[in-house]
């Protein structure tokens, strides 16, 4: 063993280091199987407030006003691309973790990319700092909703 080798673990133990790889193999298969159904902006109605927290750090969730289900149009800010409110068209999403890219219009899925258009131009630096984590609506008289809800 290397003597700048930093490792706490005891390794010569066989058993215990496999109950180990086995138990992190099956939070990972679970993960995998989580299904988290798209929300699709056209199935919503005008007025719909939600806020959507991507895996940014230090960046608050983006909050949505949806202006217009059909186009996209929305009214976003949060505390890092639109700081004042911004009218914008949310394009959709990105999902480009199996390689593919695959481009979702008027659908925010989790785990891919928001995707902007400001002014006509979309916005072409929103990489994984956009990625959807996590999709939040707020409708009057009741409590926050998540349709992902883990």
């Amino acid at each position: 063993m290397n003597e700048n080798d930093d490792d706490d673990v005891d390794w010569g133990e066989p058993e215990r280091r496999a109950k180990t790889f086995d138990h992190i193999a099956g939070v990972m298969e679970r993960v995998r199987n989580i299904q988290f159904t798209p929300v699709f902006l056209n199935r919503r109605a005008a007025g719909t407030k939600f806020d959507v927290q991507t895996f940014s750090e230090g960046h608050d969730p983006m909050d949505f006003t949806l202006l217009d289900p059909a186009t996209g149009r929305v009214l976003v800010t949060d505390n890092f691309y639109f700081t004042e409110p911004t009218e914008c068209i949310l394009v959709g999403t990105e999902d480009d973790l199996d390689g593919g890219g695959v481009m979702l219009p008027g659908v925010i899925k989790r785990n891919a990319k928001l995707v902007f258009e400001v002014a006509g131009q979309r916005l072409r630096e929103t990489g994984p700092d956009l990625r959807v984590m996590r999709l939040t609506f707020h409708f009057p008289g009741t409590e926050p909703f998540s349709p992902w809800a883990e």
